[in-house]
């Protein structure tokens, strides 16, 4: 059986406060999805 893993990262828009957004991660692992938040932010510049 052969097993898939992908990462994504991506800025959530929808939540930005004063010019930041934060990172988000979506981990997939065989079909199955979770989302991760992290401390992590950076600006948008013109988003």
């Amino acid at each position: 059986m052969r097993s898939t893993f992908k990462v994504l990262f991506y800025m959530n828009g929808s939540k930005e406060k004063n010019g930041i957004v934060p990172i988000i991660g979506r981990v997939t692992i065989n079909e199955y999805l979770n989302s991760v938040t992290s401390r992590a932010s950076t600006k948008t510049y013109g988003m």
